[in-house]
């Protein structure tokens, strides 16, 4: 069951959403990525969008953005998980799973 602090962040996430929605049908750039590496320093982060292994958009945020960022992302995906019943697999999982099972072919 949710925190009342997790039903906070995702009624942000909901609102922080409906900005999202209303700035795409405005004139921005959209990127697609399926990959990223991401740098951090005292302060500021750096995330580099890419695909495969070109890079197509950098992000440039303060870490508290980048954290809130990463809130937000979570608990989406947790909520799109509980609702369809499919658990997103990570990269690195995928990965992993790929690994082992070339193992057990050789």
């Amino acid at each position: 069951m949710p925190s009342e602090q997790q039903n906070q962040l995702h009624q942000v996430a909901i609102k922080d959403l409906e900005a999202a929605q209303a700035l795409i049908e405005d004139d921005v750039r959209r990127v697609y990525f399926n990959g990223f590496a991401v740098t951090i320093g005292a302060g500021d982060g750096t995330i580099a969008l890419k695909i495969g292994t070109k890079h197509v958009g950098v992000i440039h945020a303060s870490a508290t953005t980048l954290k809130d960022l990463a809130e937000k992302l979570n608990i989406t995906i947790r909520d799109m998980e509980e609702k369809t019943g499919i658990t997103v697999k990570t990269i690195d999982q995928i990965n992993e799973a790929m690994t082992a099972k070339a193992a057990v072919k050789k």
